[in-house]
Parts: structure tokens; sequence; C-alpha cells
């Protein structure tokens, strides 16, 4: 009998940890989504500056966006955004 619930435990435990690592799969794969998004903004912003499009510069703010530079300007809006970018 010991070893008939022996097995038990064993299957059972085997069930949870395949569950388990399958609810991770979707986190990753989002990791993975987020960094490639993450390098092409910055591409894209690279570009743009590169070749003063403000149009493809300020294609990812939104009108309510706030910004600090790296000189700890502050910044409101998309139109004071273009402002300081023009």
């Amino acid at each position: 009998m010991k070893i008939f619930y022996l097995g038990l435990l064993w299957i059972g435990g085997t069930v949870l940890s395949c569950q388990n690592q399958n609810e991770t799969v979707p986190l990753t794969n989002t990791r993975e989504q987020d960094s490639l998004e993450l390098i092409q903004m910055v591409a894209d912003r690279e570009t743009a500056m590169i070749q003063k499009d403000m149009a493809l510069a300020m294609g990812r703010f939104t009108e309510d966006a706030t910004w600090i530079n790296s000189q700890g300007y502050y910044f409101e809006g998309r139109e004071g955004l273009k402002s300081f970018m023009a």
C-alpha cells in the first residue's frame, strides 16, 4: 500500500511541476516582446533625431505625455516636447 501512495505522490508532483512550468512561458514571451519593442523604439528615436524627423520622433508620445530629459528639464504635453526638440 505504501508503494501505491508513493506512486500517487510522484505522479501528483510531476503533474504540478509541469503545470507550473507552463504558466511561466507567457511571461518569458512577454519579456522578449517587450525587449524587442524597446529596441525598436530606441532605433526609431535615433533615426528621427539623425534625420530631424519630428513626426517620427513624436509618434510614441501621447498628448498628455510628460518627459524629463537627461539634464533634468521637465516637459509636459506633446506640444511642450515638440518645442524642445525643434
